[in-house]
């Protein structure tokens, strides 16, 4: 076998000159590596130490606002606007009425509004999410297109929260497009759509709710037709009466029975209550419960005897509900109800009132 011959400059010497260059380039970059991690550190304690500065001055501020409009404000640098309105955010979300007017009057004053609505059109979730919150509460309508677009394309969060400054801005206007958007919009958790379209009120929404719930099919109906418990009673109830009156769709029978308000429709919830589905038997029940009277007592005793143990309970709690049921008469109850099933479930539900009492 032929020896390795190695290039004069690779021998042993050569060997340590290349070594110890390297140990000289790895120490280098170390070091300018700590340097950029002290540096780092330094930068995010020297920001820790001027947020906590603004919010001294701020803070206190804008909480004097809850009482009156202050007559002198300090200076707001363009860096610190997004601090400002986290802050400011903050307080419109807690305050009401006359409060929330002098903090939007603030805000103009140092002309926040305008930055705000830059802001909207930036790529940044978070700033974006900060600055269309602040858009919601000043009620800048100049807006709206940026709204629409990111309520209907962007992600979950950020589109909420400008569906939910759309209703701020313009409650009626705001609905009809919010609405428009549901079937579109899966991804919208329903206890946010709930919490948002309340706050828009019954007058806002109820149009354009009930127009929705007309057209509803498929997947996202149960989910349009639950909303419905948000709006004026006498608005939903045709809807509701024309599905269970004529619908076979579980899933639609079973929204419907969950939000309705109307005794008028008492007699459709009666007939529900023998549905071959127990999940709708389920439903029917506990609406009587909640706007029944003393003669849907018979209905509820007989959903004592029902097979699924869910819908005995709720029977059983529906009976504690009724207006005209008294203790007394509860327990005379858990001792003359024919199926035994039914009567100890009774008994469950009166140790559960006694115990919570």
């Amino acid at each position: 076998m032929s020896s390795l011959i190695l290039p004069a400059d690779l021998t042993a010497g050569g060997f340590t000159d290349l070594a110890w260059g390297m140990v000289r380039v790895i120490a280098v970059l170390l070091a300018l590596l700590l340097a950029q991690i002290l540096g780092l550190r330094a930068l995010l304690a020297h920001r820790k130490r001027h947020q906590a500065r603004f919010r001294a001055v701020w803070a206190p501020l804008l909480a004097t606002v809850i009482d009156t409009y202050p007559p002198r404000l300090p200076r707001l640098p363009r860096r610190d606007v997004i601090s400002f309105l986290l802050i400011w955010n903050v307080f419109q979300e807690s305050l009401r009425d006359r409060s929330k007017e002098r903090l939007n009057r603030v805000a103009r004053r140092l002309h926040v509004n305008r930055v705000a609505a830059r802001l909207v059109r930036r790529r940044g979730v978070r700033d974006r999410l900060i600055a269309v919150t602040a858009i919601g509460h000043l009620g800048e309508a100049s807006v709206w297109p940026d709204l629409e677009r990111i309520a209907e394309f962007d992600e979950t969060v950020l589109s909420l929260s400008a569906a939910r400054a759309m209703l701020r801005i313009d409650a009626r206007r705001g609905a009809d497009r919010v609405i428009s958007l549901l079937a579109r919009r899966a991804d919208w958790p329903a206890a946010n759509l709930a919490t948002m379209l309340a706050e828009a009120g019954p007058d806002a929404i109820s149009d354009a709710l009930v127009h929705a719930a007309r057209l509803a099919d498929g997947p996202q109906a149960p989910r349009v037709i639950r909303l419905l418990e948000l709006v004026h009673v006498d608005a939903a109830s045709p809807v509701i009466r024309g599905i269970l009156e004529t619908s076979d769709d579980a899933e639609a029978v079973t929204a419907c029975l969950r939000v309705v308000q109307d005794p008028a429709l008492l007699d459709l919830v009666r007939r529900r209550t023998t549905d071959e589905r127990w999940q709708i038997r389920l439903q029917a029940v506990r609406a009587l419960g909640r706007m029944g009277s003393r003669s849907d007592e018979w209905y509820l005793i007989r959903a004592l005897e029902d097979a699924n143990w869910w819908v005995r309970y709720r029977a059983a709690r529906a009976l504690a509900q009724l207006p005209a049921m008294d203790a007394q008469r509860l327990h005379r109850l858990s001792h003359t109800v024919d199926d035994r099933y039914g009567r100890d479930m009774l008994r469950q539900v009166i140790a559960e009132q006694e115990i919570a009492c």
